[in-house]
């Protein structure tokens, strides 16, 4: 066995590297101490400070940003809270209000240190800017910031987007409090200030977009501008044409004086699609509501009217039979135990809507009202293998297009390799499934 000896330097270095370990140890607690000092012994507020700063903002986002602040002001009782609010006067109020109220009523804070003000308007006028500040009880309010407005200068395009019809009515699921968009109401503003100005809504229809689609969102632009008090002769709508970049109906809002041209020309009759194309897809909780099932008739009408070489092919999907069944056994239950799950006062909800009955509605209206040839109606019953519900999708078809496959999944019906409906179409209507319409 060989032995080696230390040298007469290895006995100092040894006692070297024993000691290396004892003191990284020992550096490594004094530093995290210090860091952990530094993170709870915060510094004292002295002056108004801003907490946090955003613009449009969703609900789940907002609620976890005021959260945040009223945790704050939770765990300094000296504090007092301000929401400042830049923007249009006339959105501001409703904003401030649904902050304060989920403040106080769903995070418990005091009303007495919370206060709320509107600041004038933003930098950006089609943007909101909400600033949460924090200040010791007594201290001055948070200092504003005055921006320059274009009000009572604007001329030109103020506003654009894209936007997709929807027969959806309902106010959603509740997620938080949002802070909702701006432009139309900072577009409402300008145009009564400036009573010289003319409203110009120019619409354009997109590669996606159903047929009368721009003239329908123009319209309910021009009567939301009427209900916020513009008189209808002041609102011109144009229609651009087709934009070819975009699949929505494209939305621009113009102020221009009243000597002034229009911003567009009119593209005259709009042109009818040369593919076949969806042009809705509807549950049946959505078509129960009897503006969303007047909406979604409005589209299939204005298709048909835009020219007499095109069709309309619905498809229909139906719950399996397993599903039919078991709706069929809950039908039998008592209907005062049904009643009595239901509390006092409390509404229950809404049932779908009966979409046999509401293709044999709508065939009727179309036929019978309107005089449109039966056989530009054409429909297919597919049953769905699995449950969730009733739906419908509504197809605008061309001369000479294929028809959509009912037998294909989800946004396939279209796919090369699909089998097109009209090799089983008799050209009137086709039932493509084993239930009895």
């Amino acid at each position: 066995m060989v032995v080696f000896s230390p040298g007469p330097y290895n006995n100092e270095a040894v006692n070297i590297l024993l000691r290396f370990p004892r003191f990284a140890v020992g550096l490594a607690f004094l530093l995290c101490s210090v860091a952990v000092s530094a993170q709870t012994i915060p510094e004292p507020i002295e002056a108004a400070t801003k907490f946090d700063e955003y613009g449009r903002v969703g609900g789940c986002d907002h609620s976890a940003r005021l959260d945040n602040f009223a945790i704050e002001l939770q765990n300094n009782p000296n504090l007092e809270g301000y929401v400042v609010y830049y923007g249009p006067q006339s959105a501001s109020e409703q904003t401030l209000g649904i902050i304060q109220d989920y403040l106080i009523n769903s995070r418990g804070i005091s009303g007495e240190c919370l206060k709320t003000i509107y600041a004038g308007p933003n930098s950006d006028p089609r943007e909101p800017q909400i600033q949460l500040w924090v200040a010791p009880s007594g201290a001055p309010p948070p200092e504003l910031v005055k921006y320059e407005s274009r009000v009572e200068t604007f001329n030109g395009l103020f506003t654009e987007n894209e936007r997709w019809e929807s027969i959806y009515f309902g106010e959603g699921e509740a997620t938080g409090p949002p802070v909702p968009d701006v432009s139309m109401a900072t577009y409402v503003d300008i145009l009564k200030r400036r009573q010289d100005t003319l409203a110009y809504i120019v619409a354009f229809s997109g590669t996606e977009s159903a047929p009368g689609g721009w003239r329908r969102m123009a319209e309910r632009e021009s009567e939301e501008l009427q209900s916020k008090g513009i008189p209808s002769d002041r609102i011109r709508t144009i229609y651009g044409g087709n934009e070819k970049e975009n699949e929505g109906i494209t939305m621009q809002f113009w102020i221009l004086s009243e000597k002034a041209s229009p911003p567009v020309i009119d593209a005259g009759p709009e042109l009818p699609p040369t593919s076949t194309r969806q042009i809705g897809n509807y549950g049946d909780y959505e078509l129960n509501d009897e503006r969303g099932e007047r909406l979604a008739f409005k589209i299939l009408l204005d298709g048909l009217r835009t020219s007499a070489e095109l069709r309309i092919c619905i498809i229909v999907h139906l719950e399996s039979a397993a599903v039919a069944e078991e709706s069929a056994e809950s039908e039998k239950e008592d209907p005062l135990e049904v009643a009595a799950t239901f509390a006092p006062g409390e509404t229950p909800a809404p049932e779908p809507a009966d979409l046999l009955k509401l293709i044999e509605k709508w065939k009727a209206e179309l036929t019978g009202k309107h005089k449109i040839s039966p056989d530009r109606l054409i429909v297919f019953y597919r049953k769905s293998g699995a449950p969730g519900g009733n739906s419908l999708k509504t197809w605008i078809v061309p001369s000479g297009a294929r028809l959509p496959d009912p037998n294909a999944e989800p946004g396939e019906e279209l796919a090369d390799d699909a089998t097109s409906g009209e090799e089983h179409s008799d050209g009137v209507e086709v039932k493509k499934s084993n239930i009895r319409p």
